[in-house]
């Protein structure tokens, strides 16, 4: 008897292991995180998922290649890591509940930061036009950018049809999403430089004649826009591509354990 019951308790212990392999993602520790979403926080080659969704277990996948699991577990902090600086990084996320249930889908996509970045000079203005996070579900999206230094306001045009002017860098939309696709810009303008609005006075003083201060600040801004195209029949696509076979064998491993425990009880 006692021997049947050590050969069960390394059945165990291997079912409990292989059933928690590491993967190319892991946890990260533990950090503020705004309620209610997800939030992606970009580095040059990493990214990291911070989750405040409904869901017991979450499979993230590659968004070109639905079979291959980047991170499975119960984690809410994520990293993806050992990635190539500066390239766009697309996901999908998966939530199901403790019953295995699917929960909900999400479409993740991101930039990685370019490594010449902290490289610009400090009296340079510069906006990284690829610093979007877009979180999509099935009748939400989200976008979020990176601040840029002396805006003041960003406009959200939904379609070429403008819907808010925030000083916040996040918009989500959660109103009717009827078309497939939908085209988000988020415009705002960027003031010139002291440099740059003594070479505009100067350009202009020659050209036209004189401008005064007031006119002068009314000209001097660099007008910029951020586009995403959002295809929202993607989140459909992908609830047919679950990845049923690997919640198939996680089922598979928990009703092992459980029956192994039973029989060591």
């Amino acid at each position: 008897m006692n021997n049947k019951k050590s050969v069960i308790f390394l059945l165990l212990i291997f079912v409990l292991i292989t059933s928690n392999l590491p993967n190319s993602a892991s946890a990260a520790s533990a950090s503020s995180i705004e309620k209610g979403g997800i939030i992606i926080n970009s580095q040059t080659e990493s990214i990291e998922l911070l989750l405040d969704i409904p869901g017991a277990y979450f499979i993230v996948t590659d968004h070109n290649n639905d079979e291959l699991i980047l991170y499975e577990g119960s984690e809410t902090n994520i990293i993806i890591a050992h990635l190539e600086p500066d390239t766009m990084q697309r996901y999908n996320l998966f939530s199901y509940d403790k019953n295995n249930s699917l929960i909900e889908v999400f479409y993740l996509s991101t930039h990685t930061k370019s490594k010449h970045v902290n490289n610009r000079s400090k009296t340079d203005t510069y906006v990284d036009m690829n610093a979007m996070d877009l979180v999509v579900s099935k009748n939400r999206v989200s976008l979020r950018w990176d601040a840029t230094p002396n805006v003041s306001q960003y406009s959200i045009y939904k379609n070429s049809k403008l819907v808010v002017t925030t000083k916040d860098t996040q918009y989500v939309d959660t109103s009717d999403m009827m078309e497939d696709n939908i085209t988000y810009e988020v415009a705002f303008e960027v003031p010139f430089t002291d440099a740059e609005k003594a070479e505009l006075k100067s350009h202009y003083e020659k050209s036209i004649g004189k401008i005064s201060d007031a006119e002068l600040n009314e000209i001097s801004n660099k007008p910029y826009s951020i586009i995403r195209i959002v295809d929202t029949s993607s989140i459909e696509k992908e609830l047919d591509r679950i990845p049923n076979e690997h919640l198939k064998e996680r089922t598979f491993k928990q009703f092992i354990k459980k029956f192994l425990w039973m029989l060591l009880a």
